[in-house]
């Protein structure tokens, strides 16, 4: 597949996504980056082995302009196009140079730190890169502690390395959690990448002719980060936490319309949300503000379940497959 094929796409777009702030970046990476070390084979090098850094976001096609606005931000790193079938699937920005790394990601997110258990991955990470930017890595000690590093990290370890490296005992590195607390515009990020919301309508069990309709703001986040989870309770003063522990998630839910009218939408009212995500908070208001009538017609009902089929998953985002 030629990657340097054009494509054009066509969906609602917004003006002000430049306007991100600095939290709201680490929010959102939070959400949606990846710190990745990479171990390989390599006839090229004297040890046999390769080590590659790369902090990567990846997106649907749909928010390829705000990840061209982060890239213009940081001013590093480059976008691929991954295609499945002719048709751009997602966008993935990828900064690999130990140079851009040292000197423009690391600094960022120790500036702005990642509150989620990522920051776990991020601090092993910048430990690898500043052996790679000392080009200890050419070296077996260099290469082992960096196999010993790579061994913390939560991605799972290839076969060959373990197998080759066996030697290696995983590095002891252990985070501590801090007291570091969200903000709104982290928050923002955050649920730009992790949130979603809902519209739900059911049939009152009494009353087969009559709907309940209730709307849910959720935050879906790995097993491991139930403790900042529990935190956004007390940080935005509503919600409640609903485990999975099947999928090893955990959710932060809040369904009350009350909390709903009066704390989430006001925040992201003063807070835009720079994903294609703005689409479905939009719809959300839209209910919301129905929702405070009185009593609702079968016409308002019908509205509803409109907008709601239209929300999420159901959203037509005209992408055109490559030229």
């Amino acid at each position: 597949m030629n990657m340097n094929k054009q494509f054009n796409i066509n969906f609602d777009v917004r003006s002000d996504k430049l306007n991100f702030s600095l939290f709201w970046l680490t929010g959102f990476a939070d959400a949606e980056s990846s710190f990745a070390v990479n171990i390989i084979k390599s006839g090229y090098n004297k040890l046999g082995w390769a080590v590659q850094s790369d902090f990567s976001i990846e997106l649907h096609i749909k928010d390829l302009e705000l990840l061209q606005n982060i890239k213009s931000h940081f001013g590093v790193g480059s976008i691929r196009i991954r295609i499945k079938n002719d048709v751009a699937k997602s966008a993935i920005l990828s900064v690999r140079s130990v140079k851009d790394l040292l000197e423009i990601i690391i600094p960022h997110f120790d500036k702005y730190p990642l509150l989620t258990q990522k920051r776990r991955d991020f601090l092993l990470f910048k430990e690898i890169v500043i052996i790679m930017n000392n080009k200890q890595h050419l070296t077996l000690e260099g290469l082992e502690k960096i196999v010993s590093l790579r061994m913390a990290m939560t991605k799972v370890i290839p076969e060959n390395l373990k197998l080759h490296f066996a030697h290696i005992s995983k590095s002891n590195f252990s985070l501590k959690l801090t007291s570091l607390q969200p903000n709104l515009e982290w928050l923002v990020g955050f649920v730009d990448g992790d949130g979603c919301f809902f519209v739900n309508q059911q049939k009152n069990s009494s009353n087969n002719t009559k709907e309940t309709v209730y709307l849910k703001f959720q935050i879906t986040q790995h097993l491991r980060d139930k403790i900042l989870m529990e935190n956004l309770i007390g940080f935005l003063g509503c919600g409640r936490i609903q485990e999975d522990l099947k999928r090893s998630v955990v959710n932060f839910i809040v369904t009350k319309h009350k909390d709903i009218a009066k704390v989430i939408i006001p925040i992201f009212n003063q807070h835009p949300l720079m994903s294609s995500k703005h689409l479905d908070y939009k719809d959300f208001c839209i209910v919301s503000t129905i929702m405070k009538k009185s009593s609702l017609t079968s016409d308002d009902y019908k509205k509803i379940e409109s907008i709601k089929s239209g929300m999420n998953k159901g959203r037509n985002i005209d992408v055109n497959t490559l030229n």
